[in-house]
């Protein structure tokens, strides 16, 4: 399975997991807001066709990009909220950080998010905290710390060369 197939499926998984926990009104339609500069969603709406899902019919996906105007994140964001979405999804660290800065409450699962514990999108990765979930480019991040690991501990090795 390529990358992109894979980080699609993910997402669609991520996407609806919430959703399906929740009982929804008999003939409401799930809103998903699209928030990011992907090339393409096209992956991402392919595997929800795959699961099922009619664009239109049984869901509706609200998709905003920038354009390379970064100052436009939060607007756009807000937008999303304003919509009233159950979820969105985000393509990018400014998309994210300006959904989460638009709402604590509408889950918002990140794709392609680099470093998310400095940009404080999560608290930590055992505990992220908050309404971001999702997929990140991890790192040094991903170094074992006693956040990660509770039982790590910093141990001199010495060693001999040849």
């Amino acid at each position: 399975m390529r990358r992109r197939e894979f980080m699609a499926l993910t997402s669609a998984v991520a996407i609806f997991w919430p959703l399906a926990a929740t009982a929804e009104p008999a003939g409401r339609v799930p809103r998903i807001g699209l928030l990011g500069d992907a090339t393409s969603w096209e992956p991402l709406r392919q595997s929800l066709r795959d699961l099922g899902y009619t664009e239109g019919r049984t869901l509706m996906l609200e998709s905003r990009q920038s354009w390379g105007e970064s100052e436009r994140w939060p607007g756009l964001a807000t937008e999303l909220v304003r919509l009233n979405v159950d979820i969105i999804v985000t393509s990018g660290t400014p998309a994210t950080l300006a959904a989460r800065k638009a709402t604590a409450t509408i889950p918002i699962v990140m794709v392609g998010i680099g470093a998310p514990l400095k940009t404080g999108l999560i608290s930590s990765l055992s505990q992220p905290g908050g309404n971001v979930t999702g997929l990140a480019q991890l790192g040094a991040e991903l170094a074992p710390t006693s956040d990660t690991l509770p039982s790590f501990r910093t141990r001199p090795i010495r060693t001999t060369r040849p």
